[in-house]
């Protein structure tokens, strides 16, 4: 879009651009918190069907979500519905691996 736009930095007032801008910071902000407890969990306690679905959840999430910054409407909701509990979930199991 940036060279179709003729914009090589920032945003240069295009909506959508900008759009695509935030989902992308988006993922840049939540997917290495979840990579890491995915790898923390896995480093523990081991490969688990559990933990593959959940990653798979979380790509399906992501890719609703980017879906969603571009003009699908519900795929911004559907993502971070993915999202979020994700992150809370592998974060609480983290930190409750210790006392299992």
């Amino acid at each position: 879009m940036r060279s179709s736009e003729n914009i090589w930095v920032g945003d240069g007032g295009h909506p959508k651009l900008l759009a695509r801008m935030r989902g992308h910071a988006n993922f840049a902000e939540y997917t290495p918190i979840i990579l890491i407890l995915i790898g923390l969990i896995e480093a523990t306690k081991g490969t688990h069907l559990w933990l593959a679905v959940v990653a798979g959840l979380f790509v399906v999430g992501r890719i609703c979500h980017a879906l969603g910054m571009d003009g699908w409407k519900p795929g911004r909701m559907i993502g971070m519905a993915c999202t979020a509990p994700i992150m809370i979930g592998l974060g609480l199991y983290a930190i409750a691996i210790p006392w299992l």
